[in-house]
């Protein structure tokens, strides 16, 4: 079973059969990520179009984001090398829960962790 982060489950699944469960980049079959070539917020109407996504393993993805500038390496952080205001997440600045008078960050759908698990419990929609 896969599941996919923000992205509609036919389409991820789409996506892997397209690119026969195999990273674009090293080859493997293992831990598989379905990527955004370009860039775009989760709200676009384009967000799911198959034309803008691949399939990477982890390592790939992590790896490209970090080149980008996305996130940050993790051994930064570990050393104590670099203060980022921002997080892990490179050059983008904090998000914070959609919901009222939450200040807590962003975890996934624009929801909190707290929130996000009650929307998925109770099969609120998003």
């Amino acid at each position: 079973m896969h599941t996919f982060h923000r992205l509609k489950k036919d389409v991820g699944i789409f996506i892997l059969e397209k690119y026969n469960y195999t990273c674009c980049s090293c080859g493997t079959k293992k831990n598989l990520c379905i990527h955004h070539v370009k860039k775009m917020d989760v709200d676009n109407p384009n967000y799911n179009d198959k034309d803008n996504l691949i399939v990477l393993c982890r390592k790939c993805h992590m790896k490209l984001h970090r080149i980008n500038k996305d996130i940050l390496p993790t051994n930064t952080f570990k050393k104590g090398i670099v203060s980022n205001p921002n997080g892990r997440r490179g050059n983008n600045p904090e998000v914070f829960c959609k919901i009222e008078n939450c200040c807590k960050k962003q975890h996934a759908r624009s929801l909190c962790k707290k929130h996000y698990e009650y929307y998925r419990k109770h099969k609120l929609s998003w």
